[in-house]
């Protein structure tokens, strides 16, 4: 998946799932990082070769949804190649 196409598949999905309006960060060199006025998350690189959408979708969705109980709002949250969360 193109970077382009990938930022905007994560913004979107980001965008429904906390009702908050995402745009791409810098902050961090390995991951590709997501800010709101509330919430940063930052995901690896390696997630660009996840397959399609379907794919991407089925990985994020379930590490959010595994995550959900440690994410509140202000919060920076660093995910792992394995979908393990970071604060």
């Amino acid at each position: 998946m193109e970077i382009i196409q990938f930022n905007e598949f994560v913004i979107k999905l980001l965008n429904n799932k906390f009702g908050q309006s995402f745009t791409t960060s810098d902050l961090s060199n390995r991951h590709y990082s997501f800010s709101s006025t509330e919430f940063d998350f930052s995901f690896p690189i390696a997630l660009t070769n996840s397959g399609g959408e379907s794919a991407l979708n089925s990985k994020l969705t379930r590490w959010l949804d595994n995550a959900s109980e440690k994410i509140e709002s202000n919060g920076h949250y660093l995910f792992d190649v394995d979908g393990n969360v970071w604060q």
